[in-house]
């Protein structure tokens, strides 16, 4: 894989390559929280940074309703409060460790209970775990996300997508891979402002980007073992 992105960007100017898992999180996180609030996903905007996997940054200062409706406002702000008294992690190892058990006996139906009644950040993490097992909407979910980039870099219409870039200090003065706020057009992509993020998020997304430093890292070193034994 670290190969295989280096041979990209000799070949394609950085800004013209971008990965689509970034949008596909903020997605699934927005339609988490649109659940709740039993409103459509299209009324939330939300962010989800960093990587995409087990070190994604789910953004709850970057939520954004299109209604103005004072009841919504008020649940959103609770979901956001509830989401705080207990850090993240540990709400996600705990999840986690419950629908491992229910997919080992496929339990399908009851993992998918459980973990729709977790906070909306927690679900980001936890429902792909569950859809790749069972295979269910994961193709589908990667294509609405590849067509939400490819219809901003048409358009361009400055809206705010997210994707896993090649950074060169862009944004945070971050330098490698990491999920990131951007606008696209025909011309590539560049960093999109986003002005809510606290000083804890920079430190989670710091944290993501050094995890997806460390993975591409050890991919190298493997494969080039490989290389070597062959």
């Amino acid at each position: 894989m670290a190969a295989s992105r280096q041979l990209v960007y000799r070949k394609y100017a950085g800004h013209r390559v971008l990965g689509m898992g970034a949008q596909q999180d903020s997605l699934r996180f927005a339609r988490a929280i649109a659940k709740d609030l039993g409103v459509s996903r299209r009324e939330v905007h939300a962010s989800v940074l960093g990587e995409h996997g087990q070190a994604m940054v789910p953004l709850w200062n970057t939520v954004e309703l299109t209604s103005s409706d004072p009841a919504l406002q008020d649940v959103l702000f609770q979901l956001k409060e509830q989401s705080t008294a207990i850090p993240l992690n540990e709400r996600v190892t705990a999840l986690q460790n419950q629908v491992s058990k229910l997919l080992s006996s496929e339990e399908i139906a009851e993992a998918y209970e459980i973990t729709r009644r977790a906070s909306p950040d927690a679900r980001v993490l936890v429902e792909p775990m569950i859809t790749g097992h069972a295979m269910h909407s994961t193709p589908n979910a990667t294509a609405n996300a590849t067509l939400n980039c490819l219809g901003a870099t048409l358009t361009n219409d400055h809206r705010r997508i997210h994707g896993q870039v090649f950074l060169q200090s862009e944004f945070l003065n971050l330098n490698g891979v990491c999920g990131v706020p951007l606008m696209v057009n025909r011309d590539g992509w560049q960093i999109a402002t986003l002005d809510a993020l606290t000083a804890d998020d920079h430190v989670h997304i710091e944290r993501a980007a050094r995890s997806i430093s460390c993975y591409l890292s050890s991919v190298y070193f493997e494969s080039v073992q490989l290389t070597e034994i062959v």
